[in-house]
């Protein structure tokens, strides 16, 4: 099915593939592979990402009300992320 779409021009995307099934169809296809995991790799929900530099793009061609939307996405963001960690390791959500 995933090369049968990506033939049709979606760009498909294997989120969890907890075995590795589909990771040589994905290599064939010229997908990229991101190994994550104890000792092979990581990802920091926290990182705004190009959000930064994208803002600072924006206020050097004089758009600074977008620089401000796409900084405040990103806090906005990242906000979220560290109350769903919170809710997470204290089964709760955050409170006052």
């Amino acid at each position: 099915m995933m090369l049968g779409l990506a033939g049709q021009g979606t760009n498909p995307l294997v989120l969890g593939d907890l075995k590795g099934e589909h990771v040589d169809l994905v290599k064939a296809a010229g997908g990229q592979v991101i190994t994550l995991g104890r000792g092979r790799g990581y990802l920091n929900i926290l990182d705004p990402g190009q959000a930064i530099e994208v803002a600072q793009l924006l206020e050097d061609q004089g758009r600074d009300d977008a620089a401000v939307r796409a900084r405040a996405d990103a806090h906005g963001r990242r906000l979220n992320m560290v109350v769903a960690l919170i809710t997470i390791s204290r089964n709760m959500p955050p409170t006052d």
